[in-house]
């Protein structure tokens, strides 16, 4: 997929955002020699850094942002949200089912599930679309 697509940029920022207040609530550490702050103030400066190489990409170098989705790409996408939202309905069901209370790293689970499959049938259905 050549071309940008908000839609899909924006739901892994939220998602990685979930994921990542998820994570905190958990205390799971991913880097235990590091402290929050750290992490943080490294994460920012990676932000920075995109907001700056998009600033340059786009209008020093004076690209113009082509967005151009055709119904092969919806369609996609789509389907890999469904496949997302199904697991991550079906996880939590599961979940609620089964007598283990909703806590932070449970909901971390829901939603990792979710993200995996919507990462793996994207991918798979792009794949796919480009074998014709």
């Amino acid at each position: 997929m050549r071309y940008s697509n908000w839609p899909n940029t924006m739901i892994g920022v939220f998602g990685g955002i979930i994921i990542a207040d998820l994570f905190r609530l958990s205390d799971i550490s991913i880097l235990p020699q590091l402290s929050e702050s750290v992490i943080l103030w490294v994460s920012i400066i990676i932000l920075l850094i995109g907001i700056f190489l998009l600033i340059f990409k786009y209008y020093v170098l004076k690209k113009k942002l082509v967005v151009k989705i055709d119904e092969r790409e919806n369609a996609i996408s789509d389907r890999s949200a469904r496949n997302g939202l199904l697991v991550t309905y079906s996880t939590l069901f599961i979940l609620l089912t089964s007598g283990i209370s909703p806590n932070a790293r449970s909901l971390l689970i829901v939603i990792a599930a979710g993200l995996i499959v919507w990462v793996v049938s994207f991918i798979f259905y792009t794949k796919k679309l480009s074998a014709y």
